[in-house]
């Protein structure tokens, strides 16, 4: 597939090709390669797809923890003129991802209040994004020290939206460390057994 994205750089597909083999890169923890392929869909024809490519580079640089540059991306998205369908849910997806920004930072309250205004209007039917925000909301609790608020927020997201893996396995890692905090560590055994069993390459 890397060879047809390098060979193909004008086909209709590249373009898809450069997105997983991005995945791909963010899989395995190459986090510079997965932003030259994501760099790369700004080129696409369409306004959505060249947003993407902000927010996905935007999400590379928070998962390796580059937090101005994450945000620098991030608030791209945020601003784009865009009133599509797609276009509005990636705005989303942004906003939750600078709110996480913010709460690395040290700006707890202002991120969980931009993550309570897209909790209060979120479509549970759309998993992949509720999980996204809920571990949002989890990662501001964290950042205020409210152990308890956390624990509710990535619960969300283990047991309603456990079918988007990598949310889920970004929730159970959270659990296992705040279980203990709320003083319930047989809980913590438990998510690190379910961790161990589904995602084996997430445990740390």
């Amino acid at each position: 597939m890397n060879a047809f994205a390098t060979a193909n750089r004008q086909s209709l597909h590249f373009f898809s090709a450069a997105q997983i083999l991005g995945d791909l890169a963010v899989a395995s923890g190459n986090y510079d390669q997965a932003i030259r392929y994501y760099t790369a869909l700004a080129q696409a024809p369409t306004a959505e797809m060249k947003i993407e490519s902000e927010y996905l580079v935007g999400e590379a640089n928070l998962r390796q923890g580059k937090l101005p540059e994450a945000e620098a991306s991030l608030a791209k998205v945020i601003g784009a003129s865009i009133q599509s369908p797609q276009g509005l849910r990636l705005q989303a997806l942004a906003k939750a991802g600078q709110a996480v920004v913010w709460a690395k930072q040290g700006q707890g309250e202002k991120a969980l209040e931009q993550v309570n205004s897209l909790v209060g209007t979120l479509d549970p039917v759309d998993s992949a994004l509720a999980a996204r925000i809920y571990n949002a909301q989890g990662a501001c609790f964290e950042a205020l020290g409210d152990q308890e608020g956390a624990v509710l927020a990535y619960l969300h997201t283990h047991l309603m939206f456990s079918s988007q893996a990598d949310a889920h396995a970004e929730s159970l890692s959270r659990l296992i460390d705040l279980w203990p905090q709320v003083g319930n560590a047989d809980r913590a055994v438990q998510a690190r057994q379910e961790l161990q069993q589904r995602y084996p390459g997430r445990l740390k």
